[in-house]
Order: C-alpha cells, then sequence, then structure tokens
C-alpha cells in the first residue's frame, strides 16, 4: 500500500509540475506575442516606438530565459533569442519588409513553443 501512495503522490507532482509549465510558459509566450504584434502594428509609421518596442521585448526575453529554459527545448529558446534580435536590428535599422518577415516568423516560432507545451501537458493523461 506504500508504494501505492508513493505513485499517486509522484502523479500528483508530475501533474502539478505539468500545469505549471504550461500556464508560465502560455502566460510569457503571450506577452512577447503581443510585443511582436505590437512591433508590426507600428511598421514604418512610428519607427522610434517599434525599436523601443523590440529593445524591450529583447531586454524581457533574457530575464525571463532562465524560468522558460526549466520548461521548453533550449534550441527553440536559442532561435527566438536570435529572431527578437533581428527584430531589433531591423527596426532600429528601419528595413520594414525584413522586419515584418521576422516578425512572422517568430510569431510562428512562439506559437510553435505553446503547441510543444501541450503536447507535454497530455504525455502526462
Amino acid at each position: 500500500m506504500k508504494r501505492f501512495y508513493t505513485a499517486c503522490v509522484i502523479v500528483l507532482i508530475l501533474t502539478v509540475l505539468c500545469i505549471t509549465a504550461t500556464l508560465v510558459v502560455n502566460s510569457k509566450m503571450d506577452k512577447f506575442e503581443k510585443r511582436i504584434d505590437y512591433i508590426e502594428e507600428l511598421d514604418d509609421t512610428n519607427p522610434e516606438e517599434s525599436y523601443k518596442t523590440a529593445q524591450k521585448c529583447e531586454e524581457d526575453f533574457h530575464k525571463e530565459e532562465s524560468v522558460l529554459a526549466l520548461f521548453v527545448n533550449h534550441e527553440k529558446l536559442d532561435e527566438l533569442k536570435k529572431r527578437l534580435a533581428k527584430i531589433r536590428a531591423y527596426s532600429k535599422q528601419k528595413d520594414f519588409s525584413y522586419l515584418l518577415s521576422e516578425c512572422a516568423e517568430t510569431e510562428m516560432i512562439i506559437e510553435d513553443i505553446t503547441e510543444d507545451q501541450k503536447f507535454l501537458f497530455h504525455t502526462v493523461f
């Protein structure tokens, strides 16, 4: 009977961990996705604001990276980091065609990370 209770506790811990991972990653990715959408909306109408938002997004990613690294594939985080750096660079150079393209690619990576977390949650059940 001790093994049964131990197994129940382990399953409960894994379930809580998966739910926590999903909630944390989804909330952080939603924040990044909203900022990328905002950069796309600004486009060439306000290049200074676009650059400031891209810079803030990249800084926030560096702050959140250690938390995200606990739950997300490191290759995807590295790819996201590269994309955010490109977005900042393109917004600084005012190269809006590449900026919009990079924003679309970054949104796909963010969606991919979010989908991976949903899959992780479903594997427990």
